[in-house]
């Protein structure tokens, strides 16, 4: 079976996952535990109260699998 999973096209140079070491091509698997295998778990994993929060985020990247932390930012309207 295919992992699945949220291919990182690009990064934000100044955005929250930019500051917690994600690059272009990592591959998201879980946030906050949770597994993720499309954009919109990603969404519906990522609420209000979580902003300023660390969050543990699973990624493939060359094959490895790496433990990060991310604090979601408020969006930037």
């Amino acid at each position: 079976s295919q992992a699945a999973g949220i291919f990182v096209a690009a990064v934000e140079p100044d955005g929250p996952a930019r500051k917690t070491g994600l690059l272009e091509r990592d591959i998201i698997i879980k946030y906050g535990g949770k597994i993720t295998s499309s954009i919109d778990d990603l969404h519906r994993f990522l609420t209000e109260d979580q902003v300023g929060t660390q969050i543990p985020l699973t990624v493939l990247r060359a094959g490895s699998r790496l433990e990060l932390e991310i604090i979601p930012e408020k969006a930037s309207s």
